[in-house]
C-alpha cells in the first residue's frame, strides 16, 4: 500500500484515499499467496548460494559491464579462464577489471 506526505495543506495521505477496498484486499491476498509460495519453496528447495564476486558483479553499473563486454581483450581473457577450467563469469569479470582495466594493461599483447 502507498501513502505520502501532501503539500497544501500539509498532511499525510491515507492509503484509502489512493486505493479502493477491493484493490487493497487483492493486494493483501497477493502478498499472502507470495508468502505461502516463498515458504513452501524455501522448505523444499536449497537456495542458490552467491559468492562475494557475484554480489560485486550484480552491483556493477550496467554501462561499466556493457563497456567490458564490448572489449575484445576481455573475451580473450574469458576464453583463457574457461580453458583453464575456471567457469565463474562473475570472477572473470572482476578479475579482468582488477588485473587489466585498473592497471591499464591488455591481457593479450597485440601482434
Amino acid at each position: 500500500m502507498y501513502t505520502d506526505f501532501l503539500n497544501e495543506p500539509d498532511r499525510v495521505q491515507k492509503p484509502s484515499e489512493v486505493v479502493g477496498g477491493k484493490a487493497a484486499r487483492d493486494c493483501v491476498r497477493l502478498a499472502g499467496d507470495c508468502l505461502t509460495f516463498a515458504m513452501r519453496h524455501l522448505t523444499t528447495a536449497t537456495p542458490i548460494s552467491f559468492t562475494r564476486a557475484h554480489d560485486q558483479f550484480f552491483t556493477m553499473k550496467s554501462a561499466k559491464v556493457q563497456a567490458l563486454l564490448s572489449n575484445e581483450d576481455f573475451w580473450w581473457y574469458l576464453i583463457a579462464r574457461l580453458e583453464a577450467g575456471e567457469q565463474d563469469i562473475a570472477e572473470a569479470v572482476l578479475g579482468y577489471e582488477r588485473e587489466h582495466v585498473k592497471t591499464g594493461t591488455m591481457f593479450r599483447k597485440l601482434e
